[in-house]
């Protein structure tokens, strides 16, 4: 679950740094031609290759409604995309434009959930600790008992000498 929230958060900063730098020019290397780049996401389990070949290496695996930056227009139905730094192709028709309303109702119930999980531990290790605390309010209540019967005890007993002497 962790892993999810963590890639929901990634992908909507993600969107955000893209929004941001909407109108910015992005300096390819010598090896990538300057190109648009655009938010989309998966709309099935896929996999990142090396080269735009469904033979060639997989260099990542993508669930579905994984966000990736898509680099340019497709080329021969594939398209140059990045994702966690990873840079690769993916089969076009696996890509659909990225939607954040979506995934925002998903991630606002994610929370609502490990909210709820948080509270019920919190719950609950408040419950212990207050089991643990009646526990040792009556030992100390039971102790106090214990030392008052030997006490009472004691004192009978010197009592009993007392007046056995004196007779």
């Amino acid at each position: 679950m962790l892993r999810k929230i963590a890639k929901n958060v990634w992908c909507v900063m993600l969107g955000l740094l893209l929004f941001i730098g909407m109108g910015v020019s992005v300096q390819a290397s010598e090896t990538e031609r300057s190109a648009a780049m655009t938010l989309q996401q998966t709309m099935k389990e896929t996999e990142i290759k090396e080269e735009p070949d469904s033979g060639a290496e997989t260099l990542s695996e993508l669930e579905k409604g994984t966000a990736v930056i898509v680099y340019g227009e497709p080329q021969d139905s594939w398209s140059q995309v990045e994702y966690q730094g990873v840079k690769g192709y993916v089969e076009s028709n696996v890509l659909e434009s990225y939607s954040a309303i979506e995934d925002a109702d998903e991630l606002d119930e994610e929370f609502e959930a490990v909210e709820e999980e948080t509270r019920r531990i919190i719950d609950e290790h408040e419950l212990a600790q207050k089991s643990k605390q009646k526990s040792i309010i009556w030992g100390t209540i039971i102790v106090i008992l214990i030392i008052g019967i030997f006490a009472v005890g004691i004192i009978s007993v010197l009592k009993k000498n007392k007046e056995g002497d004196q007779e």
